[in-house]
């Protein structure tokens, strides 16, 4: 018995070793924005009916200088950077209490899924915006089909 698993064991190091089946290991580098004020106001004003927006826009950028366009939450951006690395950005509007832990991904055929982790430990009565960035590395260049999930 143990030596048929050292046999196939050893096949299995030569094919890897031997036929080039290896590959560089997927590597996801993610970052989250802190909580942005003007972020959070074009997101949520964003998430409201087309006729009000205009109105709460003209509204907050008079009280706070600003020039804010609205914003939907979700994926904003995906980008090639190179041949085996790609840069995508997304929008959450969250409560306030919610810690981003982590993002993760997950590919089926042709489909690449955005993810990230959060918690709520106490929740607050205000939201917030932030930016999710993602850079997966060593991913084969094919189109995939890029969404967003939490």
């Amino acid at each position: 018995m143990i030596l048929v698993s050292g046999i196939m064991l050893t096949i299995l190091l030569y094919g890897i070793f031997m036929q080039g089946w290896i590959l560089e290991p997927l590597n996801l580098e993610f970052s989250s924005s802190e909580c942005d004020p003007d972020l959070t106001m074009a997101t949520m004003i964003g998430t409201i009916p087309i006729d009000a927006q205009k109105r709460e826009l003209e509204k907050y950028n008079e009280i706070e200088g600003s020039k804010i366009e609205p914003i939907i939450p979700g994926l904003q951006e995906y980008e090639w950077l190179d041949e085996n690395t790609l840069y995508a950005e997304a929008i959450i509007l969250v409560n306030c209490g919610t810690l981003i832990r982590y993002g993760d991904y997950k590919i089926h055929e042709d489909k690449l899924i955005l993810e990230y982790h959060a918690m709520t430990p106490v929740p607050l009565q205000c939201r917030c915006a932030h930016r999710l960035h993602y850079k997966i590395r060593n991913l084969d260049s094919k189109e995939y089909v890029v969404s967003f999930s939490s």
